[in-house]
């Protein structure tokens, strides 16, 4: 299990993932390189860059459930 992330690395995450959807992907190293733009501080940065990843990572598993359930009901 990992350390549970504070308000402040959730919130800036969850806006800037809001604001940017195109700009954030799953995978962390890409994250973090479009998050370098914004001055934040390097533990700060890999923090949202983590937390961001890990909510495109949970959105793309409730998508891919939803077209599971919607196939179990076709059948």
């Amino acid at each position: 299990m990992g350390k549970i992330k504070n308000r402040l690395v959730k919130r800036a995450g969850k806006k800037l993932a809001a604001d940017y959807p195109e700009r954030f992907s799953e995978e962390f190293s890409k994250n973090k390189a479009t998050i370098k733009e914004l001055q934040l501080s390097k533990r700060l940065r890999n923090q949202v860059a983590g937390y961001i990843s890990t909510l495109n990572k949970a959105a793309k598993r409730a998508s891919e459930r939803q077209v599971d359930e919607g196939r179990i009901e076709q059948i």
